[in-house]
């Protein structure tokens, strides 16, 4: 009987969940190999390819470093034809999931027209449609080479895991991942990079709520975590009160030792690019000149943001606003691109809702933590001139519950913001595929005409949340999904914290607030140095969480293979 062959891919810090996978699969006697998905991680050596392949010598290693080479050739050249017949079979083979236009949506470098990241160079449409036939081509190639009978993973971004994605399909090949269900740190599989929700998910969802309709709920592990999600006066993790600078205070002198750092790290970025793109501006790595003026120009707009809090800000009281909240994404972010490549637009719905409303509400327009300073200032200037739009100033409430709870309903293109307002009892609007889509106050729309009449709605009497479908979400979420740590796996340090990050190439600045975190998310003071003995434990306990999760999307896979083929 032939050993099974897993592929491994690989990205970036999200390679060490893999590395620590691996040692646990090699137990198992299966053939292991690791395929890197971006093309600066081999054509630069990065830190983690260097270090997964120091650690991981007995395995193949693939990457894209030949196609990406042949790309830089070719556009230094000037010589770029479209292989019309690869395209071709793209088209004929290998849209299960999304056509080739929307394919391209997954890549940050080719979506420049819908975020405000200008450090991608820019690259003609014939330059996209030949990289994507290269990327196809190698990765069809590997497969021939590798056979994987199963492959893992532990994101979901970019345009390398969409073209595996399509090929494992057209290939029968589960393609496993995890997916966030938003609630705590419980991952669920995923075997279709989350474009759409897993059929097991909906169907388990259906039985517990027909269950729950003849049974009371009350009693059960879901029902106890919505009461005490309510309870809470802050519903922020505490994975997100540690990064959010509203939660702590943005520090001037800590923002520029950050941001010198970043200065020097861009710069010896730049040195390396240098000698590998030829003077060709190809859309396989940043232009680190931009970036340098970009991380300087986020740095002011923060110091006028943080010091001037209402140049562009309201203050409001939400208790006494009729309104519908409105938080906005991270942008790019993957979970729009992939999840809903039609509604990336924040300005375009923002218009939308600005005309679907009734009179007398208002739209609260929440900036996201992660964008401030991030945002041309044009961007808010816009968005003032709908004139029943307010901006609010994001230092209004440290935490989203209060925006929630005052609200009439929340319209998000996919953010966590809508199943937080589900468990405390508000309806909302989303775009892209989720897994709490299932609920009824959860309205996925693709018609934009729709939001009208669903908001109108959300101004009557009418209870819009039913407890009996959160408490069947929440317990489907606990029966397939596992509550990991994945942070713990991102920052573990092998030997000592200052060996690892030292090997990683991190300098002073990011060694220490990495520190900071690991000891939080291990529950330790700072103080307190836990022994490489117990970061082992840790890490070993939350991989085999990893494992478990992944295998279990294998076996939904074929159980949905068998019912696909059977009907």
């Amino acid at each position: 009987m032939r050993q099974k062959n897993i592929l491994l891919v690989c990205r970036e810090i999200y390679t060490m969940p893999m590395h620590f996978l691996a040692k646990l699969l090699r137990k198992e006697g299966v053939n292991l190999a690791a395929l890197f998905v971006y093309p600066h991680e081999a054509l630069l050596n990065h830190p983690h390819y260097q270090f997964f392949r120091e650690n991981n010598a007995d395995i193949p290693i693939f990457d894209i470093k030949k196609i990406s080479t042949k790309l830089i050739d070719h556009l230094k050249a000037k010589n770029i034809q479209i292989d019309r017949e690869m395209l071709e079979k793209i088209e004929s083979q290998y849209t299960s999931f999304y056509p080739i236009n929307l394919q391209l949506m997954s890549s940050q470098g080719f979506t420049t027209y819908y975020h405000f990241d200008d450090f991608n160079y820019e690259a003609s449409y014939e330059t996209h449609l030949y990289w994507l036939t290269l990327y196809y081509q190698r990765i069809e190639q590997i497969f021939d080479e590798f056979k994987p009978d199963v492959i893992y993973d532990t994101e979901k971004a970019g345009l390398g895991r969409m073209i595996i994605l399509e090929v494992a399909y057209a290939r029968g090949i589960p393609y496993v991942s995890l997916e966030l269900a938003r609630f705590e740190n419980y991952w669920i599989p995923t075997y279709s990079l989350s474009i759409k929700l897993e059929s097991f998910f909906r169907k388990e969802f259906e039985s517990l709520k027909e269950k729950y309709s003849r049974e009371d709920f009350r009693n059960s592990r879901g029902f106890q975590y919505l009461e005490n999600f309510r309870n809470k006066a802050s519903i922020l993790s505490e994975d997100q009160k540690m990064i959010n600078p509203i939660v702590n205070e943005w520090k001037l002198f800590a923002e520029i030792k950050a941001l010198l750092y970043g200065t020097i790290t861009a710069i010896k970025m730049m040195l390396k690019t240098i000698r590998i793109r030829r003077g060709v501006a190809a859309p396989l790595y940043a232009n680190c000149f931009v970036r340098i003026k970009m991380q300087w120009v986020i740095f002011f707009r923060n110091l006028f943001i943080h010091f001037l809090r209402n140049g562009f800000f309201c203050n409001v009281n939400t208790k006494e606003l009729k309104y519908v909240l409105f938080p906005l994404h991270v942008i790019p972010e993957s979970s729009i691109f992939t999840k809903a490549p039609y509604f990336c637009s924040e300005s375009f719905l923002l218009e939308t809702l600005s005309k679907s409303v009734p009179w007398d509400f208002k739209i609260l327009v929440k900036e996201h933590w992660g964008m401030l300073g991030k945002r041309p200032f044009s961007f808010y200037n816009r968005l003032k001139k709908l004139k029943n739009v307010i901006i609010v100033s994001p230092f209004l409430h440290k935490d989203p519950k209060q925006y929630i709870q005052d609200c009439k309903g929340v319209l998000t293109i996919s953010g966590t913001s809508a199943l937080e307002a589900a468990f405390l009892g508000k309806p909302s609007i989303i775009f892209g595929a989720t897994s709490f889509e299932v609920l009824s106050c959860v309205h996925k729309i693709s018609d934009i005409t729709k939001i009208k009449d669903i908001i109108a709605q959300w101004d009557t009497d009418e209870k819009q949340v039913n407890d009996q479908e959160i408490v069947s979400y929440i317990e489907t979420v606990l029966k397939y999904g596992r509550n990991i740590s994945l942070k713990t796996i991102l920052y573990y340090c092998a030997e000592s914290e200052k060996a690892l990050l030292s090997r990683l190439g991190l300098g002073y600045p990011t060694r220490r607030r990495l520190k900071r975190r690991l000891y939080q998310f291990l529950g330790r003071s700072i103080a307190n140095l836990p022994s490489c003995e117990e970061l082992d434990t840790k890490v070993m306990a939350e991989t085999l969480k990893i494992k478990e999760v992944l295998e279990m999307g294998v076996k939904l896979f074929e159980e949905d293979k068998d019912i696909e083929s059977l009907t």
